[in-house]
């Protein structure tokens, strides 16, 4: 891995060498954010992933990108194909040490960038560990980021974002969930991310960017683009690393998800829900297939009724046939839901009071 910290080390000098103090404010149509919180055991994966941006620049394209990769510095970093030809990076500020992986810091830094890079609209990568809406008060557990051991509660999270961004991307694994989807819905109106983990690798940067930055083409269209590029890349390679999932969501439809769902719980006040054959997402994380614990709890009836709402909610999903072999996809919709079944990851009380729980009353449906 030395000659991948050699590169980029030679890229961070190229950044360095044109730091402007004081870049002129001009006002955008559109303008991409890629927040790395990688001061984790990730950094190494962060850093070929900066240079896939680097390489994955088009003409007259660029990217923000803060980059917190520890060793008491982080930087916010412009990457352009300047006049069209030449790659052109600048540090636009250099920060001391800072914790990612806070809602304060990403408050912060988002701010930052929309004040110095004002736009119609916005798109933004939150790019780290990730494991859907679980609490950070589990070690074993966090819902997104990890600068030394500190986390994002995904509540904390959607508070912390200072305006409504148009597309939010996760590079970061089960952030594909209903509870996710549901603390973001007033907060992005398009939502991409995987239902299971995300391999370290990542996102192809070299190949979405170009797609991303693509103006001409509507934000739906790049989107779905993006998702098919995702798997495309993944389905090429043999073996474990034979594994991806990928949904895009329309948040402006996840009302009639949560009214779904609400009357299907309703409906059948004295079932509950449970995992017992119902495909997992995750080896370990109670995270599993929303429909396929409607049906095998409700009954196939109550499962088409979710798969037509799923429709106009769910724009785009693929997946591979496995995750690293030994997660068995048969029974994929798209989307996951907790059941709680490992004591682990019992928390009733933080999960009654997500939004998803609190509008369909899903928590009663799985607490005792």
């Amino acid at each position: 891995m030395k000659h991948y910290f050699l590169l980029y080390s030679c890229i961070l000098c190229a950044f360095l060498s044109c730091c402007k103090k004081n870049p002129e404010v001009i006002q955008h149509s559109e303008t991409l954010i890629i927040y790395m919180a990688a001061d984790n055991n990730l950094k190494s994966n962060a850093l070929l992933n900066v240079y896939d941006m680097v390489e994955g620049i088009g003409p007259d394209q660029k990217v923000i990108v803060f980059f917190d990769k520890g060793d008491k510095s982080s930087y916010l970093m412009e990457i352009n194909k300047k006049n069209g030809v030449s790659i052109h990076q600048q540090v636009v500020k250099q920060y001391s040490d800072m914790n990612s992986a806070s809602s304060s810091t990403l408050h912060f830094i988002l701010k930052e960038v929309i004040k110095r890079y004002p736009s119609e609209q916005y798109g933004l990568i939150l790019w780290s560990h990730g494991t859907s809406w679980f609490p950070s008060s589990k070690p074993q557990t966090k819902s997104f980021g990890i600068d030394k051991g500190a986390t994002i509660e995904i509540n904390d999270l959607a508070n912390a974002l200072p305006t409504k961004f148009k597309y939010i991307l996760f590079d970061a694994c089960l952030m594909g969930s209903v509870e996710v989807a549901s603390e973001l819905q007033n907060h992005t109106d398009y939502l991409l991310a995987s239902p299971t983990d995300i391999l370290k690798t990542g996102m192809p940067y070299k190949e979405i960017l170009p797609i991303l930055l693509n103006y001409s083409q509507t934000v739906k269209a790049r989107l779905v683009e993006v998702c098919k590029t995702y798997i495309a890349h993944y389905k090429q390679n043999k073996g474990e690393l034979q594994s991806a999932t990928i949904a895009l969501y329309d948040l402006n439809n996840i009302e009639l998800v949560q009214h779904t769902m609400s009357e299907i719980i309703t409906d059948y006040p004295k079932v509950k829900i449970g995992a017992e054959g119902v495909q997992r997402l995750h080896k370990e994380a109670d995270c599993y297939d929303l429909v396929d614990a409607i049906e095998k709890s409700y009954g196939e009836d109550s499962a088409i009724k979710m798969i037509k709402t799923l429709n106009s909610f769910i724009l785009y999903t693929d997946h591979t046939d496995r995750f690293q072999q030994s997660l068995l996809l048969k029974r994929f919709h798209g989307i996951s839901c907790y059941i709680p079944v490992d004591k682990k990851t019992y928390f009733p009380d933080f999960y009654s009071a997500l939004y998803w729980s609190r509008i369909t009353h899903y928590n009663e449906a799985i607490f005792p």
